[in-house]
C-alpha cells in the first residue's frame, strides 16, 4: 500500500527505473493477495497438526496460492467472454494458449494501471475526506443500521485494541483471550460490554467453517474467491482471526480496514444490505458525480476556446425526450464556433477496473441493454441523435450562424475504460487528463 502511495514520487526521482518500480509494485501486490488468501484459508480451515513449517514450505504454500489466483483470473477471462483464445493440452501435458490476446490485454492494462497509480499516489485519508464532506454523522447512522454499531464505535474498538496491545511483547501480531479483550474494553470505555464487543469483532473477524468454498449463510459464493475484489469475507474487510477462544490481530491492518471500508462508501462501491446504507452510498455517489461534472465544466471553460454549458435538459424550450420518455440531460455541452461543431459530452466518474469481473461489470454498464435498463452508450447515442434532429433549436437557443452544424457524442471519464479496449468497442472518449483543445478537435 505504501509503495503504491509513493509511486509518483519514486518515478519522478528515478525516471530511468520507472519500469523496474512498476514491476516491483506489481510483485508486491501479487504477493500481498497470495498472503491474504493463505490467511483466509487457514482461518477457515485451520491445520490439525502442531508442527511448525519451515521457510521453504511456507514459500511453497504462497506459490500455490498465487497460482490458484492466477489461473482463476485466466478462467474469468474466458467465463466473461473477454478472451476467445483456443486452449489445448500440449505434448508436454501443459496447458497451451496463444498469447496474442494476453499480450494485448496486458499492454492495455499496464498503460492504464500506470496512469491509475500516478493518479492515486497522493495520499488521501478517507475518514478525513468524509468529514470534510459533512457525511460523518450520516455514516454513523447508516453504519448502525447496516452493522448494528456506529463507525465511531468501530474506531473506538480499534483504538482500544491498540491500547491493549501495548501490554504485549509482540510489536506486530497480537493474541489474546476473548474474555480478556471484553474485560479490557469494558473498562476502556463504558459504551462497551460483552454483547457490543461480540457484535463488532464478529463482523470484522474470520473464523473456522467446514468448507472453505462454502461461505456462511447471507454471504455470496464469490465472497471467498481470492481473485475477486470487494469481498465481504476478505482479510482486508475482516482483519481479526478467531481461533477457539483466542483473538488474533494486527493494529495496522485494523486501521487499514477502517480506511478501506469508508473508502468503499465514499467511492460508491460498498455492497450494502440496509436501505439506509444503500441510500447514503447512492447520495455520496451522486455528489461525487456532480462534483466531477462541475470539475470538467470548469476545465473546459478554462481552455478559453469553446462555449461551454452544463446540465442541459432542454433546448429552445424543448425537453430532450423521445415518445414522452426523457433521454436524460447533456452533462456538458461544448460549442466550437470555428469548426461548426457541437459536442454533447457524457461525464462519468468511473473507478478503475482491476480484474475480469470488474471489466465485465464496466462493460455491462456501458453497453448492455435490457428491457428495463439501457446501457450508458445506448442512452448517449439516442441523445446525440435527438440533438442532430434539433439543430435548428440549437441555432436559436445559442445564436449560432446559418452554416451547417453537426453534433458529436463524447464520453469524458475520470479513468480510461479498460472494457472498451478488451471488448474491442470503438467509442469517442477522453479522460480528464487528456482534455485539451487539440484532443477535442481530433474527434472531428
Amino acid at each position: 500500500m505504501l509503495s503504491q502511495k509513493r509511486y509518483a514520487e519514486d518515478i519522478a526521482c528515478y525516471p530511468e527505473k520507472e519500469q523496474e518500480i512498476f514491476e516491483q509494485t506489481n510483485r508486491d501486490n501479487k504477493a500481498s493477495i497470495a498472503l491474504k488468501f493463505l490467511i483466509e484459508y487457514i482461518a477457515a480451515v485451520p491445520p490439525k497438526g502442531n508442527i511448525n513449517i519451515g521457510e521453504n514450505q511456507y514459500e511453497r504454500l504462497i506459490a500455490i496460492c498465487s497460482l490458484i489466483i492466477e489461473w482463476s483470473y485466466k478462467n474469468d477471462l474466458f467465463y466473461y467472454q473477454i478472451f476467445n483464445t483456443p486452449i489445448e493440452i500440449l505434448k508436454s501435458h501443459r496447458i497451451g494458449m496463444r498469447q496474442q490476446e494476453f499480450q494485448h490485454m496486458f499492454s492495455v492494462n499496464e498503460a492504464i494501471r500506470k496512469e491509475q497509480l500516478i493518479a492515486s499516489s497522493v495520499f488521501e485519508d478517507s475518514v478525513n475526506l468524509v468529514e470534510q464532506k459533512s457525511f460523518m454523522e450520516e455514516i454513523n447512522r447508516a453504519f448502525e443500521k447496516e452493522y448494528g454499531y456506529s463507525l465511531y464505535q468501530l474506531m473506538l474498538l480499534a483504538e482500544g485494541l491498540r491500547e491493549y496491545s501495548k501490554s504485549q511483547s509482540s510489536d506486530t501480531v497480537y493474541v489474546a483471550k476473548m474474555k480478556d479483550i471484553v474485560d479490557f474494553l469494558s473498562q476502556y470505555d463504558t459504551s462497551f460490554n460483552e454483547d457490543t464487543v461480540d457484535v463488532i469483532i464478529g463482523s470484522i473477524a474470520l473464523r473456522q467453517r467446514e468448507d472453505f468454498l462454502v461461505p456462511p449463510e447471507s454471504f455470496r459464493k464469490e465472497d471467498v474467491y481470492p481473485w475477486r475484489f470487494n469481498r465481504e469475507l476478505s482479510f482486508t474487510r475482516r482483519p481479526i482471526i478467531i481461533r477457539g477462544d483466542e483473538v488474533i490481530w494486527g493494529n495496522r491492518q485494523l486501521d487499514h480496514m477502517i480506511r478501506f471500508t469508508v473508502g468503499l462508501i465514499n467511492n460508491g462501491k460498498l455492497k450494502a444490505h440496509s436501505p439506509e446504507m444503500n441510500s447514503l452510498v447512492g447520495k455520496i455517489s451522486d455528489e461525487r458525480g456532480a462534483e466531477f461534472n462541475d470539475l470538467i465544466y470548469k476545465l473546459l471553460i478554462n481552455l478559453n476556446v469553446f462555449e461551454v454549458y452544463s446540465n442541459i435538459s432542454k433546448v429552445n424550450g424543448i425537453h430532450i425526450s423521445e415518445n414522452n420518455n426523457t433521454l436524460g440531460d447533456i452533462d456538458v455541452l461544448i460549442i466550437d464556433h470555428e469548426y461548426n461543431k457541437i459536442i454533447a459530452a457524457e461525464v462519468k466518474n468511473f473507478n478503475f477496473s482491476k480484474n475480469p469481473y470488474e471489466m465485465h461489470l464496466e462493460y455491462k454498464k456501458m453497453f448492455e441493454n435490457t428491457k428495463k435498463k439501457k446501457g450508458y452508450y445506448t442512452k448517449h447515442c439516442r441523445r446525440v441523435e435527438w440533438c442532430n434532429k434539433h439543430i435548428g433549436d440549437f441555432k436559436k437557443q445559442y445564436g449560432l450562424d446559418n452554416n451547417e452544424w453537426k453534433v458529436i457524442g463524447l464520453f469524458i471519464l475520470s479513468q480510461p475504460l479498460v472494457s472498451t479496449e478488451i471488448y474491442h468497442k470503438d467509442i469517442k472518449m477522453l479522460t480528464e487528463k487528456e482534455l485539451s483543445v487539440s484532443s477535442i478537435r481530433a474527434l472531428y
